[in-house]
């Protein structure tokens, strides 16, 4: 368990994030408009990287880690971020996001050992790092689709990291990456009170997308650490909505915007006020803590994540239909049924007319 003192130090450590971004924000944003809604997330990735890169050179925190990992990694991964970042502020590169980030993936993790995670003995060695990278990449690029409403994807990346940091508190992951979220966490949350609906400084899709590389080191870190199971769980909600969003072009047969189909975006169209999503995706994000700090004594590492994911879905249903919260579980159940075959039918219909 963490102790008192350290605990302390970690919340002094959030409340001085918050506390230097929205004096940065203050600053630099007062006077000119146009320039904060086009470079909102300037100050936070460069009081990010700061801090990291701080944590990193002042903490000596390599001595809880399995895996042989040292400052190097969290450099690269800062410089990654930055560049990534950078990127989408060129009209040019926009439209190859996911290729830039596969390509810092890809290099980060091959300057790391390439043994230092292993996915499988039967595979050549030289395929570890680059199926850490793509779920690295997918991982951070699936947090664009958040983004459909103000504020929804620093909550939810706040969840996370408060998740990380239970993790540390329990003794379940390394001591610098409960620093490292924390610190992320700090920054969140004074953004997030101007991204809140309504929002005074708007984030891009692609911005979403650097935060989500920089929570996806965590995630990649935790692999060779053994606590990817409860890491994942506190990443649920993303990978849900992701998830619960391909299902519903799926059973609708249409395509369209991923973002249109997510359960937050569907609720709020639907006359859900942002504030009440907020509370609904708090609720879920509390749960999912709990859940991963279960998985710590957890007798495999699939049981808890596995509900969870379950879980996870199935609220996100009652989300988007939430106008209809009022029916029993037979009648939500029947109408699941129905959808889907509706879907399949369509499906079905489709393949006839080819």
């Amino acid at each position: 368990m963490f102790s008192t003192t350290s605990i302390m130090f970690l919340l002094t450590g959030i409340g001085f994030c918050i506390g230097i971004t929205i004096y940065s924000i203050y600053i630099k944003y007062r006077e000119d408009i146009y320039w904060s809604a086009k470079f909102a997330l300037l100050p936070f990735m460069i009081l990010t990287g700061g801090a990291l890169l701080f944590v990193c050179l002042y903490f000596d925190g390599f001595y809880d880690f399995i895996a042989n990992t040292n400052t190097k990694y969290f450099i690269y991964t800062i410089l990654g971020t930055l560049l990534i970042y950078a990127s989408t502020y060129v009209q040019i590169l926009q439209r190859y996001n996911f290729l830039i980030i596969l390509t810092v993936a890809l290099v980060i993790t091959h300057l790391q050992p390439q043994d230092i995670i292993i996915y499988d003995s039967k595979l050549p060695i030289w395929c570890n790092p680059i199926i850490t990278a793509v779920i690295w990449t997918v991982f951070a690029y699936i947090w664009k689709y958040l983004n459909g409403v103000d504020g929804i994807a620093l909550e939810v990346a706040a969840i996370f990291c408060i998740g990380t940091m239970f993790m540390l508190w329990f003794g379940g992951i390394p001591t610098l990456l409960g620093y490292q979220a924390a610190t992320i966490l700090g920054l969140l949350s004074a953004l997030f009170l101007y991204n809140k609906y309504p929002s005074t400084i708007k984030i891009s899709s692609t911005d979403c997308t650097s935060i989500g590389f920089l929570l996806g080191s965590i995630l990649i870190t935790s692999i060779p650490e053994k606590s990817w199971p409860c890491i994942t769980i506190f990443a649920l909600i993303t990978i849900g909505e992701f998830v619960y969003a391909l299902s519903e072009m799926l059973l609708k047969w249409k395509v369209s915007d991923i973002t249109s189909q997510t359960a937050y975006y569907q609720a709020n169209i639907s006359g859900l006020s942002p504030y009440m999503i907020y509370r609904h995706l708090l609720r879920i994000g509390t749960i999912l803590i709990i859940f991963g700090c279960l998985e710590l004594y957890a007798p495999n590492n699939y049981s808890c994540p596995t509900f969870a994911g379950i879980l996870t879905l199935w609220y996100l249903f009652k989300l988007k239909n939430w106008t209809s919260s009022e029916k029993s579980i037979k009648e939500i159940n029947q109408d699941v049924l129905q959808e889907i075959k509706q879907g399949l039918q369509k499906i079905k219909d489709s393949g006839n007319k080819d």
